[in-house]
């Protein structure tokens, strides 16, 4: 045999043994605890530059991060199709709740979260106390970065979120 055809042989075992091998890795909220401590404060400041600099930002993060946990694209549109419901749409505030309490909710689902039901104490709640609304949404989105994703075989990450790879 000659050293060319050793040396591929060798390669494509060590190729088939490795590609075998299963590894599960997992994802962790403390991953960079020891190698960058300080990630979560370098992250608020380059957060904080960003919105300082495009107020837009935050609710464009806000939307890829719900997106990367929720993903569940249609399979043809765009965001040529939005309305221009926010009327403080630079502003992170409390005004939905207000808009739904007057009646004045854009979309049919959104106001039915205040007809009569039984959410039209936690709107009117967030209507007036926005402080609660801050303290219950950064609740609700640490709960929502805490869902584990599919890692491994489980999941995918998609070329195009409306097909399968």
């Amino acid at each position: 045999m000659s050293y060319s055809f050793k040396y591929y042989f060798v390669v494509i075992i060590g190729w088939l043994l490795m590609s075998s091998s299963s590894i599960d890795a997992q994802l962790s909220p403390s991953y960079y605890a020891s190698t960058c401590p300080l990630l979560v404060l370098i992250v608020r400041q380059g957060m904080r530059q960003a919105v300082r600099k495009e107020p837009r930002m935050a609710a464009s993060i806000l939307r890829l991060f719900f997106h990367d946990c929720f993903a569940n694209c249609p399979f043809a549109g765009g965001d040529t199709n939005l309305a221009p419901f926010d009327a403080t749409q630079n502003r992170f505030d409390n005004n939905y709740f207000g808009q739904l309490v007057n009646k004045r909710g854009l979309l049919h689902s959104d106001q039915e979260l205040f007809n009569g039901g039984s959410q039209d104490s936690l709107v009117t709640t967030y209507s007036n106390r926005q402080f609660r609304f801050f303290n219950d949404f950064a609740s609700a989105m640490v709960k929502m970065g805490n869902i584990s994703p599919l890692t491994g075989t489980n999941g995918q990450i998609r070329k195009s979120c409306g097909v399968v790879n």
